[in-house]
């Protein structure tokens, strides 16, 4: 209740405040070379059109604590959220629009 009336983010809100960053800049190419295949896409995997061919490929996780691992958790946070136009905004304009709604109700 506080954070709201301050319009302070909690530590999960942030966290995933910073994630949505590190996609916009993922989805420009605005990262080191090293992340350029961090991500597989649907489409990547098999040939089929489905719904989800944008979607990222999941990765399978075996334990608990890989449910806690950044790329886990970005992907899920990208699929969950597909309305945010990763692609057209500049980086400040997506930046206040994911402060202002995006990063709020994350699915985890």
């Amino acid at each position: 209740p506080s954070f709201d009336k301050l319009k302070i983010l909690n530590l999960s809100k942030l966290v995933s405040f910073r994630m949505c960053l590190f996609l916009f800049k993922y989805f420009n190419n605005d990262l080191p070379d090293c992340f350029s295949n961090m991500f597989v896409r649907n489409s990547e995997i098999h040939a089929y059109h489905t719904r989800q061919s944008n979607w990222f490929n999941v990765p399978r996780i075996r334990t608990d604590l890989s449910k806690h691992a950044f790329k886990y958790n970005a992907i899920r946070l990208y699929n969950a959220s597909l309305c945010f136009c990763y692609y057209t905004f500049n980086y400040p304009r997506f930046k206040k629009q994911v402060s202002r709604t995006g990063a709020n109700d994350h699915p985890f």
